[in-house]
């Protein structure tokens, strides 16, 4: 799990779900809309699974943004699925 305690203090908390099959390099292309929009993430967590991988990217944004970054995470040929969703409340969180 990736740490990053360097975060804009006056956007809100997001939490971006994503499902990726195959390629172990997906990873490093997920990051690639979060370094074009300036976004650095909170927390990164990525599980294996049966055909790729989980991961949980945690990040500040606003509404408009995240939804952004859903989209062009979304559109990505190794990614299945990314959803927006609830961030995960834990030691990040807490200090946000």
């Amino acid at each position: 799990m990736s740490e990053f305690a360097v975060a804009p203090s006056g956007a809100p908390m997001q939490c971006l779900f994503i499902h990726v099959v195959g390629e172990a390099n997906a990873l490093l292309r997920l990051l690639e809309p979060f370094v074009i929009h300036d976004v650095k993430p909170v927390r990164v967590v990525s599980d294996a699974c049966a055909d790729g991988f989980e991961v949980r990217l945690e990040f500040r944004a606003d509404a408009d943004l995240a939804r952004r970054l859903e989209q062009r995470v979304g559109a990505q040929v190794t990614v299945e699925s990314a959803r927006l969703g609830a961030p995960v409340i834990g030691r990040l969180g807490a200090a946000a």
